[in-house]
């Protein structure tokens, strides 16, 4: 009688195929997400599956005397092994973004504070610092899809931040690039300017905008340097009147001016614009880089009320007041004051500048006493 029910039993319900195995492979592939990480792996071991179930429904559709599930096991043993190995690939990928998203913030981390640390010491460069804002968003959702478990997404933010990041360094360095040229003649300029003050036995000024120094010399040597603040679009020579701008050139003190002569404590008047000012504005005029409607201008001094750590001016330098009156009480009119961009590239790891520019002094010195 057993028999006999165990017979009619496999007749109307049929043996099921490989069952555990392949549950619980497919299983762990639904769960490792392979569709999304290992998607053609997956799509293969899927459509090895489908198979094996559509052969099985259509044994089961056949008298039990007639059914042959030899080939539906190997079928579904197929099927469980494609799903290990998309499984195998899926992790493996997810292992992958994984050590690379967690390199790849730290290294962008890296590149933001010193894109950071660059702009910090340049005028107000909009475009560049909203790139680096963007970017500092995308790392953030980064850490936000890492914790969510979208690795994919963490992955293309940061492939978005490493985007915005090459491209704000590219044009930092451009602008760099064009601007810090000029160094070997801004060198020369001060080694000049130095030059002059042992030779004439005097008091000689230089400014170094990037640096953000005013340097004084008496008798060809270094005597003193004090924190200056320059106007807020300094980088670049002076243009025209109203663009922010500090000049760069070879001037002299044009005028004193003492307590009660100037809003800024103490002054001292430069002779800006000289004649390169005035050939740079014609030309620019002539060629429409500059507004038609744009003045020279001039009145740019050394001033007082400075110590604010930030640039303000409309294109002066400013000194603290204390600073000032030490300055103020070592020139007199006619005291050279060079203002130059930079005596060297902060941005690279190099101590040369210093011997460069006393090298330069001391061929001009000899020069000057031929």
């Amino acid at each position: 009688m057993v028999g006999g029910v165990t017979a009619w039993r496999l007749m109307i319900q049929p043996p099921k195929i490989a069952g555990s195995p392949m549950e619980q492979a497919f299983g762990d592939l639904r769960d490792e997400q392979g569709v999304v990480y290992a998607p053609l792996q997956t799509k293969e071991a899927l459509a090895a599956q489908t198979e094996t179930m559509e052969r099985w429904r259509a044994e089961n559709l056949r008298w039990f005397f007639l059914r042959e599930y030899d080939a539906v096991d190997t079928l579904a043993s197929n099927a469980v092994s494609l799903a290990r190995a998309a499984t195998a690939r899926t992790i493996a990928v997810k292992d992958s973004l994984t050590t690379r998203t967690d390199i790849g913030l730290t290294l962008l981390r890296d590149k933001v504070t010193e894109l950071t640390g660059q702009l910090e010491q340049l005028p107000h460069m909009h475009t560049l610092r909203n790139q680096l804002l963007e970017a500092q968003a995308h790392l953030v959702t980064v850490e936000q899809r890492q914790q969510t478990g979208d690795l994919l997404g963490g992955a293309g933010a940061l492939d978005q931040a490493s985007s915005l990041l090459d491209r704000a360094g590219i044009t930092l360095d451009r602008v760099l690039s064009e601007y810090l040229e000029a160094i070997p003649q801004w060198r020369q300029w001060a080694a000049e300017t130095i030059s002059w003050s042992k030779s004439n036995r005097s008091v000689s000024i230089v400014v170094d905008k990037m640096a953000h120094r005013c340097y004084v010399y008496r008798n060809g040597r270094e005597i003193a340097s004090f924190d200056v603040e320059l106007g807020p679009q300094w980088v670049g020579p002076k243009r025209f009147e109203g663009d922010l701008s500090t000049p760069e050139g070879k001037y002299f003190v044009k005028r004193k001016r003492g307590p009660g002569e100037t809003i800024y404590y103490l002054a001292l008047e430069i002779n800006y614009p000289n004649d390169d000012d005035r050939r740079r504005f014609r030309e620019e005029k002539r060629v429409g880089t500059i507004p038609r409607s744009a003045r020279l201008g001039g009145n740019i001094e050394l001033h007082g009320e400075g110590g604010k750590a930030f640039n303000w001016t409309k294109g002066c330098v400013a000194l603290s007041n204390p600073d000032m009156r030490t300055v103020y009480d070592l020139v007199s009119v006619r005291t050279p004051v060079t203002i130059v961009g930079a005596l060297e590239n902060p941005f690279l790891a190099s101590s040369s500048a210093e011997t460069e520019v006393s090298e330069y002094a001391a061929a001009a010195s000899v020069h000057s006493s031929k």
